[in-house]
């Protein structure tokens, strides 16, 4: 075989190594495709980014105040959503007699008017006085929801009316029996006061009377116990509305939350603690979060 015919057969067998050499990136770039198609990213002034939605799981600090007296009802002295500080009182419990208490204050209270209301005609200007400040206490109390600031304004209220009846005198049959009617209405309330039991805020933050009973499942106190299985176990539907307990109050910290959440993208698995990320909630469209992985 000549020296010619030789070299035209090595750079044949180069150019059909080549060949093949190419179909098979060609092949095996087909077939990644296949197994793990091509993702779109959107590009915005040079800032290049991977969106994926989820759904969230709330985690924050919500403190759940003992309910020492079993099942009985409380009455809300802070409603939902108002903030509290430490030792605030923020419900107290009713009890079957409270009612009628209170309907017995109530008449004690037409009463004692009515009889003080004969005497102003006596000591018109001293009674006018102390009627004005009596009617300025009573608006105050319409519009106050402080406990503290209402016992300060009902004691102000009948110290006002043991002044009256001081005026009227005791020499006066109305006086004598005014001033009865203020021991009787004192006994009373002195009885409310012995009955009545107040519950405080043992941490300052937001009362809730929404109990989930998850309070203690989605804590940050350990993010060990938390992870996809517990997650998926809850079963929340999303804007799941809690009903309103009438026996239970928590104080919810709405300083600081976590939000926990499952992630599918390979962008989001291989995320590490630290790493920055932006988050766009459902409920705020126009709003994002800057923030970072704080457990993973």
């Amino acid at each position: 075989m000549s020296k010619a015919k030789k070299n035209r057969m090595s750079t044949s067998i180069i150019w059909l190594i080549i060949i093949l050499i190419v179909l098979i990136y060609f092949v095996y770039n087909i077939i990644n495709l296949l197994i793990e198609p091509t993702e779109i990213f959107l590009v915005k002034k040079d800032t290049l980014s991977e969106e994926e939605s989820a759904v969230g799981y709330i985690i924050r600090e919500e403190s759940v105040i003992p309910n020492d007296s079993g099942d009985k009802e409380i009455l809300p002295i802070k409603v939902e959503g108002e903030k509290v500080a430490k030792g605030d009182i923020v419900y107290r419990y009713s009890y079957s007699n409270e009612e009628n208490l209170n309907k017995q204050i109530e008449e004690l209270n037409i009463q004692i008017q009515d009889a003080l209301e004969k005497q102003t005609d006596l000591f018109s200007n001293d009674i006018k006085a102390l009627n004005s400040q009596i009617d300025s206490k009573i608006e105050n109390l319409k519009y106050e929801n402080n406990i503290q600031k209402i016992i300060e304004y009902k004691k102000d209220i009948d110290t006002y009316i043991n002044k009256k009846v001081n005026i009227i005198g005791e020499s006066s049959n109305s006086g004598s029996y005014i001033k009865e009617l203020i021991a009787q209405k004192a006994n009373i309330e002195k009885q409310l006061e012995l009955e009545t039991k107040f519950e405080t805020a043992s941490v300052s933050g937001v009362v809730s009377y929404r109990i989930d009973n998850l309070e203690e499942v989605l804590s940050p106190k350990d993010f060990t116990t938390i992870n996809e299985k517990v997650l998926e176990g809850l079963k929340i539907k999303t804007g799941q509305i809690i009903n309103t307990s009438n026996n239970q109050c928590k104080i919810v910290n709405n300083y600081n939350c976590y939000i926990a959440t499952i992630t599918e993208s390979k962008n989001a698995k291989n995320a590490k603690v630290g790493d920055s990320i932006t988050i766009r909630l459902s409920t705020r469209e126009k709003n994002q979060i800057d923030d970072f992985i704080y457990f993973k």
